[in-house]
């Protein structure tokens, strides 16, 4: 908050709970730092009539980011780095002021251009999420969970989706790939308790001693 914010008003905020910060500066041209935001507090955004201030907020990011995201060669699913590219726009649009709107569009753009992605496909993904075009959360979701396989497991998840639309048409199939093992597999077999070494390798005492 900045130094003439009315005094009541500071009180107030700073009784609202115990893990609540606020934080008071000095000066008439700030900017604060908080997660992702960039809060811009000047004299631009300054109501003469109450001293009241009107934020103007961007993302923020740290001096050590290196734009480095999934890149688009990388082996991971297709729809994965679109979601990425919708998140990230999402998040602008939710968090940018307009006037901050298109220069954290175009950021993310160089960003993603220097990962291998598509400009055109950026471009679209980007549109969607401005126009307003995402898809509304559905009751009847069924998600399925499955192995990245490359091509076969895009190929299988089409299927899925198809049969479910033909024979459950009121269900919304969802199907999230992973490339993690799904199944921790083993080929020992586990000891019984009663045949585990009892050998002790090391043992500190609690006057430090080994």
């Amino acid at each position: 908050l900045a130094e003439p914010y009315p005094i009541k008003e500071r009180e107030e905020l700073t009784d609202s709970g115990p893990n609540l910060l606020v934080a008071v500066g000095h000066g008439v041209e700030m900017i604060f730092l908080f997660q992702d935001l960039v809060l811009d507090e000047g004299p631009g955004n300054r109501s003469c009539k109450r001293l009241a201030y009107f934020f103007k907020t961007t993302i923020y990011r740290k001096p050590t980011f290196t734009g480095l995201y999934t890149r688009w060669d990388s082996y991971a699913p297709k729809g994965q780095k679109i979601a990425l590219i919708k998140s990230l726009a999402f998040r602008a649009r939710r968090i940018c002021s307009p006037e901050y709107l298109d220069e954290e569009l175009r950021k993310l753009q160089s960003i993603f251009e220097r990962n291998g992605y598509p400009l055109q496909l950026l471009q679209r993904a980007m549109s969607q999420v401005m126009d307003g075009d995402i898809r509304e959360k559905s009751a009847n979701r069924a998600i399925l969970r499955l192995p990245w396989l490359g091509e076969s497991s895009a190929a299988f998840k089409k299927k899925v989706i198809n049969l479910v639309q033909r024979f459950v048409p009121l269900c919304s199939p969802i199907c999230c790939f992973t490339t993690r093992k799904m199944f921790q597999t083993t080929n020992k077999d586990a000891l019984p308790m009663t045949n585990v070494s009892k050998v002790i390798y090391l043992f500190t005492c609690e006057c430090g001693h080994r």
